[in-house]
């Protein structure tokens, strides 16, 4: 088992304007030897935090303040974009923002580990 911090990055445009949107996770992979080869068998991952900004400095970005507050802090931008474009946002991926969700994915990860 590795746990690595990791980024998803990515230009788009969020109410008419050029933006980057930049998610921070903690990857939690799993490793197998198989048939002689290592390699990936799983990756799970806890949201910690993101970030979304314009991508032309002086630009200004109109969020829903009302629709922003439903979303959870440890992934709120990428959930907000994701909504916007008519996807079912799971609300309740593992997060900083809830340790108990973050903490049972490294549990099951080290539970396999010593399995």
């Amino acid at each position: 088992m590795v746990s690595t911090p990791m980024a998803i990055e990515f230009r788009t445009e969020v109410h008419g304007v050029e933006a980057d949107l930049v998610s921070y996770v903690r990857g939690i992979y799993r490793l197998e030897h198989r048939d002689g080869r290592d390699g990936i068998c799983d990756l799970s991952t806890v949201y910690e935090r993101d970030s979304l900004w314009p991508a032309v400095p002086g630009d200004v970005i109109a969020l829903d303040r009302d629709r922003l507050a439903s979303m959870p802090a440890s992934y709120r931008m990428l959930a907000y974009y994701f909504d916007l474009r008519g996807y079912d946002v799971d609300m309740n991926m593992p997060g900083e923002d809830r340790p108990e969700s973050a903490d049972a994915v490294v549990a099951e990860a080290f539970d396999w580990l010593n399995s």
